[in-house]
């Protein structure tokens, strides 16, 4: 898929991220036909889409996360997987080996229409609260506790 496709799907099912949190494209590169990358950013946070070999990933990370390739795990300013910040603000723990499973089962097969739609459906409704990690006086505790909620110790 070139990158404008990419790119064309994320702003058609990502359209309230424009419209309603002011999220625009910072970023794109096609490393070649089977890897696409498309950040957008907004005043609170950032969120990179991935394209590669057919499957979908979506992060999400602070405005001083570097917007290329590289998931910044060699500095702070670090990326998370969308879903697992999602299931974080809503207070979820983490998920068993069963569930990361089912998850895995939502995604896998999917065309990348189908996945880029269904991270929308699964951020619309908490679209606030995940930027809010990211933004604020208490940004940098709730980024210490998001972290502690990744960390292998915490996971099931």
């Amino acid at each position: 898929m070139k990158n404008s496709e990419f790119e064309g799907l994320i702003k058609q099912n990502f359209d309230y991220l424009f419209e309603r949190f002011g999220f625009e494209v910072t970023y794109r590169s096609e490393a070649n036909s089977a890897h696409d990358l498309v950040v957008l950013g907004s005043a609170k946070c950032q969120l990179k889409f991935i394209s590669e070999f057919g499957t979908v990933e979506v992060l999400v990370g602070p405005n001083d996360a570097k917007p290329g390739w590289d998931n910044g795990r060699s500095s702070t300013a670090n990326w998370y997987a969308l879903w697992k910040v999602i299931d974080f603000v809503q207070g979820r723990p983490n998920r068993s080996m069963a569930e990361l499973e089912e998850l895995h089962g939502l995604l896998w097969g999917k065309s990348t229409e189908a996945a880029v739609k269904f991270y929308a459906d699964l951020l619309r409704s908490v679209c606030d609260a995940v930027c809010e990690l990211f933004q604020g006086e208490e940004s940098q505790a709730k980024r210490r506790a998001l972290t502690a909620y990744f960390s292998p110790a915490s996971s099931t």
